[in-house]
């Protein structure tokens, strides 16, 4: 399992703050080489047609890698999405299900999200740093269902 150490600093997945907590865990994941266990990209080595294990090997590899990936998602995300995963058996499943999730909400939200970019104003009291965070931050969100914000239209709203 991942240590507390190591994941204190990543902002935990509530629901809301998907494209936050992928940076961080991202990072994570990188500096451990798991990336590629998490997309899909390695997955659980195949039986031979006898049923037994086509490479042990890569077995023996591969599952502590998956479970150390998995304890790394688990211990970054809050317990109401945690849910979600009970039925998982790999790191990408779990992804899938979180990413699903994290687009099915975005989906929903797409002209909630239109609207707070268009409406959004200068706040008192916000630093100018802040300000443009906040629009880029909409505007990321935007761009994760399909709706970009042309880089003229950002500039023009900063």
């Amino acid at each position: 399992m991942s240590s507390s150490k190591e994941t204190a600093h990543i902002a935990p997945y509530d629901g809301i703050n998907f494209s936050l907590w992928k940076l961080g865990l991202w990072v994570l994941l990188e500096q451990h080489d798991l990336i590629g266990i998490v997309q899909g990209e390695e997955l659980q080595p195949d039986m031979n047609a006898a049923g037994g294990l086509a490479n042990a090997d890569a077995v023996a590899s591969w599952k502590p890698r998956d479970c150390k990936a998995r304890g790394y998602i688990l211990s970054t995300v809050e317990i109401p999405q945690q849910r979600i995963l009970i039925d998982c058996t790999s790191a990408n499943q779990m992804w899938q299900a979180l990413s699903a999730q994290h687009l099915e909400q975005a989906s929903d939200n797409l002209y909630d999200l239109q609207a707070r970019f268009y409406q959004y104003q200068f706040k008192e009291g916000n630093d100018m740093k802040t300000h443009i965070a906040d629009i880029k931050a909409i505007a990321h969100h935007l761009g994760e269902v399909d709706k970009a914000i042309e880089e003229r239209e950002l500039i023009t709203k900063i």
